[in-house]
Order: structure tokens, then sequence, then C-alpha cells
């Protein structure tokens, strides 16, 4: 491990690898391929579902402590997000003309969560080249790839038995109607922040910060969900009508397609129906269950110089 050398870091603060250990690590002649994610669970989640596993080495969270296996674990080191990482990354090989458009030996990716922001942010920070050297999933989180109902039955089929499963996706389905307005005001918030502030919708609106596993049950709680419909009556009576119109188009959106909607939210309800159902999976098991996941994902395949 070296000594956090701030003056020679990738652009970043507060990362444990320097610069010449960053070239180092593409000079690794036992890597082809190299795939930037935003998080542990993202590494786990990828392996061998783009490249093979032998000659890919997965970086999350940016670089942040180098192993001898070329593995990097997730730990944050004051950087605000994995997702503005991966973006620093990106910018950082950008600016050092080390991202190239002739095919040769070193394959880069990068990978990050649509989210509710679906890049907005990140195209402002970093322009659009830098975003377009980036893979940004069709869905809000791998989460989301895992209660799709493509892969509902793939993903918990060992666990549960078909009837159980039923009662799975059908409460699953009731809990995606009902949160629907969590979520869409989530949206409107995370996009319009400032704007937020400004009009003190925070200082309004307290319990909209409120963690979600505090804020619904799957259990038949109508007062936490009559006080949701309540709160988002709030919400929107504070909005102009061109903000109510963008406001419902997220809603619709989210009704529409359970991939836009927060779907790591969606794994505190599993495992509290799971619990219903004498089969507790708890919310972290979920995701040893990734290799029964499948994805339909166009990956932006870069070239680096080694």
């Amino acid at each position: 491990m070296s000594r956090l050398l701030e003056d020679k870091m990738l652009g970043i603060k507060n990362i444990w690898v320097s610069l010449s250990e960053f070239k180092r690590y593409f000079e690794n002649d036992r890597y082809n391929n190299y795939v930037f994610v935003e998080g542990i669970q993202d590494k786990a989640f990828y392996k061998g579902k783009i490249f093979s596993e032998d000659n890919t080495a997965f970086i999350c969270n940016s670089l942040a402590k180098i192993h001898t296996d070329a593995e990097v674990e997730c730990e944050d080191y004051g950087i605000k997000g994995g997702k503005r990482s991966v973006g620093e990354i990106a910018s950082h090989l950008y600016r050092e003309r080390r991202i190239s458009n002739k095919v040769c030996k070193k394959n880069v990716v990068f990978i990050v969560d649509k989210d509710f922001d679906d890049m907005i942010n990140l195209k402002k920070e970093f322009g659009n080249e830098v975003i377009n050297l980036i893979t940004v999933l069709p869905v809000y989180s791998i989460e989301n790839y895992f209660i799709i109902k493509t892969n509902l039955k793939n993903v918990f089929e060992r666990k549960l038995s078909s009837e159980e499963l039923y009662e799975l996706n059908k409460k699953l389905r009731t809990v995606h109607v009902e949160l629907i307005s969590y979520w869409a005001m989530k949206k409107w918030i995370t996009l319009y922040y400032e704007k937020m502030k400004k009009s003190k919708i925070s200082e309004n609106f307290p319990e909209i910060k409120v963690l979600i596993k505090d804020c619904f049950s799957t259990k038949d709680d109508k007062d936490s969900i009559k006080r949701l419909f309540d709160l988002e009556s709030r919400f929107i009576s504070k909005l102009s009508n061109s903000e109510k119109d963008e406001y419902k188009k997220y809603k619709d959106e989210m009704i529409n397609k359970i991939e836009l909607i927060k779907g790591k939210d969606v794994f505190y309800a599993i495992e509290e129906i799971t619990e219903s159902l004498k089969k507790p999976i708890p919310y972290k098991t979920i995701y040893s269950f990734s290799n029964n996941v499948k994805i339909d994902l166009e990956v932006k395949v870069n070239y680096i110089k080694p």
C-alpha cells in the first residue's frame, strides 16, 4: 500500500493509488479487459456477463486499494458516489489521451447506473465527450435486473415454490403501485434539487427524506399509504402547472416500467415478503443470486493505450 499521494492522483483526492501505480496496473499483461463499476455488488454482478473472467479486472468506486490479484475493494475515501468516481476516471483517461479509437489489446469499459438523474449531473460536470465513453444502464440500477418479470423466476425459483413465487410477484406489483408517488417525488427532487431548495419544498416536506425502509410496509398498513398520498398532494400543490405535468410524466413512466423505480428499495420489500412466507431471504443475500440474472446490455468498449 502506498502512502497517500494527493498531488499525483488522477485529479481525485483521497484515494490510495498514485498515478504511477495506476499506469503499472494497466500495463499488467495478465489482463486484457478493465471494467470500472460503481460498487462491490456491481463487481460481483457483472463478472462473466461482459468479458471472460479469466482476463478481466473489475475496478469499483474508482481505484481504492489494489490487491495482488488486480481486484480493487470498494472503499470510498471522501468521493461522493461511485457514479461520479467512474466519471472521474473516464475523464482522466480522456484528458490524457489514453483512450484510442483503434482496436488494441487493452479494452476498458465504464458502467454506471441510470438512477433518477439519468446522467444529467455528470454531463454538466464532464461534458458529452467523456459521457460518450460510459455505458449507462437502461434500468435504474443492477437491482432492477433482479425484479423485472423475465428474471424474477430465475432468481428466486431455488428458494421459493411456484405458489410462493406467485405470491412474491403479486405483492411486489402491489408495492410497485403503492410507492410510485414516493419514487416520482424522489426523481423530481433529484433532477431539480436547487429549485427545490429555493422553493423551500425540502423544509415543507421533511418526510420525503425519510428512509424508504421506514416509510412503507408490505403489511396491510393503510395508514402509511394514506400518509404517502397526503404527502404527495401537498408536494404537488407547491409545483407550477408545467412542473405538475412533468411530475405526472415521471409517474406514468414508472407505473409502466418497473425498470425505472429504485430497485434497491424493492429489496427491502422482498425481505419482508419472504419473511411472511416463512422463507426469509435477507436483503444482502439477494445479491448472491447474480448468476441467475440475465442482462441485455449494449456495452461501450473503449480501447486504451498501455
